[in-house]
């Protein structure tokens, strides 16, 4: 916990804490990892993304920085965390998708990585989702997204 509340300074936590390191990009996706933690346990997925192309609407991947996410129910996508106060954009979302194609600028989770049919994938998202509601009970999550890991 102590490694990753240093990561999220300058964030006040009412819940959760996370970072999401993003660490390969490959045949149009950028995938990395979503940590997550609170007082007692880490909860880890794996993480889909599309490229940046300059924080363009619905074809990249957001900015790095610190954000608050929180728990909402979209009628399109069921249960997700949607993104707080990214510059320029809304609706940017932690939900259930595999590849590149299931994405307009959001963050997509799985339990591993893959591929399918031919294209970089993150599996068993909809497990992902769900396991990611039953850690978190949906509790804000204070999030850190960066390009690598964090030493």
């Amino acid at each position: 916990m102590a490694l990753i509340t240093g990561v999220v300074d300058g964030l006040r936590p009412l819940g959760m804490i996370g970072v999401l390191c993003r660490d390969s990009e490959d045949n149009g996706a950028v995938l990395g990892t979503l940590v997550l933690a609170d007082e007692d346990s880490a909860f880890i997925l794996h993480s889909l993304e599309l490229p940046w192309f300059g924080n363009a609407r619905n074809v990249s991947c957001i900015p790095t920085g610190l954000y608050q996410a929180q728990y909402k129910f979209s009628g399109q996508r069921g249960h997700v965390y949607e993104i707080d106060d990214v510059p320029g954009r809304t609706a940017i979302q932690i939900h259930v998708g595999n590849t590149a194609q299931d994405t307009e600028g959001c963050i997509l989770a799985g339990t591993m990585r893959g591929v399918i049919n031919g294209k970089p994938a993150v599996l068993n998202s909809r497990t992902a989702m769900a396991s990611l509601m039953t850690f978190t009970q949906h509790k804000p999550i204070a999030l850190r997204v960066c390009d690598r890991m964090v030493a």
